[in-house]
């Protein structure tokens, strides 16, 4: 008893401290096997954007980075199956997920930065 009357202010703290609205983003994404587009918009400008594996490993795709043809007033990032555009630095984009004929659940993640605060879009898409 006394363990968790001491636990529940830490947890407490450490909540406060987390961003729980994740910039108005959604959190998760769901996709059926047909694919599909949603729109998203966060609270802010959208100061950074990338695609990477659930988990961590390797970065899959950088907004700006110049194989996906940013310019100026707009960026168009994806990877494989998945696609992140959008038209200025206002805080939304549009997120396509090709259809899936893989027999597979595909799971990615959008990871940004609105101004200096971080958050997480898990996308992931039903296999057959």
């Amino acid at each position: 008893m006394k363990r968790i009357i001491f636990l529940l202010p830490v947890v407490l703290i450490a909540l406060a401290a987390c961003n729980l609205d994740n910039s108005d983003y959604p959190r998760r994404i769901h996709f059926g096997v047909d694919g599909g587009i949603r729109q998203v918009r966060g609270s802010r400008s959208t100061t950074s954007l990338t695609i990477c594996p659930i988990g961590g490993g390797k970065t899959l795709a950088v907004m700006g980075d110049n194989r996906f043809g940013e310019y100026k007033d707009s960026f168009i990032m994806g990877h494989d199956w998945l696609e992140v555009k959008g038209k200025g630095m206002n805080g939304k984009f549009t997120i396509t997920a090709m259809p899936n004929a893989t027999g597979h659940k595909r799971e990615l993640m959008i990871s940004g930065m609105e101004m200096d605060t971080p958050f997480y879009i898990y996308v992931k898409q039903a296999g057959h």
